[in-house]
């Protein structure tokens, strides 16, 4: 970790991707944001939000239905609140 600036190595980050089952893909600048094909790279499942203000609001409508459309295999919440039900869930 570089603590300095508080961000991890990126050799830390593609671990962590590698690692992980699911991982968080937040709105960025644009809701199709890198973090969503980092995730699909690495093996892990991105985690989209499709109700929050943040992705209804955006001038990039409907920026996940080519996602919706093909079945991608993500999961799609309504918000991120309800994320932990979802991980409880899933981890039963």
């Amino acid at each position: 970790v570089d603590t300095a600036k508080g961000y991890i190595t990126p050799d830390k980050y593609r671990k962590v991707l590698l690692e992980s089952q699911f991982t968080l893909c937040p709105i960025g600048h644009n809701p199709e944001a890198y973090r969503i094909y980092e995730a699909c790279e690495a093996g892990s499942i991105p985690v989209l939000t499709l109700k929050e203000p943040t992705y209804l609001e955006h001038k990039c409508k409907d920026a996940y239905k080519p996602f919706l459309d093909a079945r991608a295999p993500f999961v799609f919440l309504d918000s991120w609140g309800d994320l932990e039900e979802f991980m409880l869930m899933a981890a039963s």
